[in-house]
């Protein structure tokens, strides 16, 4: 959260605020008196600033998670949605493509639960919010085809 009523910013990129500032996570400051110093953490000076499942990239001087993680580099966490790390995660009608699931031809949803294209339900409670309930039979909606 950023709470602030008076914000000036120096031709060095200091920022300079009155009251109540808040600093986001990978950013450091001092203050002396209502004077405010923020500085984005430069990795390529420190390198224990990343994430264990980070990397620095040497050009933006900045952490940023590995592939199959989700953070700001600071703090990166295990995707949920990743079915390379998640081997269970895929419905049976759905493969990982590019560490994502997804519906094989003749089945539609997110990949983590696929439905039969034509499939007959009797009250349609798996149809796609894009579809309709056509003679016990989910259909697409006609903006949609």
């Amino acid at each position: 959260m950023l709470v602030v009523r008076q914000v000036n910013v120096s031709r060095t990129g200091d920022l300079r605020a009155r009251d109540g500032l808040v600093p986001m996570q990978g950013w450091i400051y001092w203050r002396r008196l209502y004077h405010m110093h923020f500085v984005r953490l430069d990795c390529v000076a420190d390198p224990t600033v990343c994430h264990k499942n980070a990397v620095c990239d040497h050009h933006t001087r900045q952490c940023s998670c590995r592939i199959g993680h989700i953070g700001d580099g600071f703090v990166c966490n295990p995707d949920p949605q990743d079915c390379v790390i998640r081997k269970d995660l895929c419905s049976p009608e759905a493969m990982c493509i590019g560490r994502r699931c997804k519906c094989v031809e003749g089945f539609t949803g997110d990949g983590v639960k696929c439905v039969s294209l034509s499939q007959r339900s009797a009250n349609c409670s798996e149809c796609d919010v894009n579809a309709h309930c056509s003679s016990g039979m989910c259909k697409c909606n006609v903006s949609l085809k």
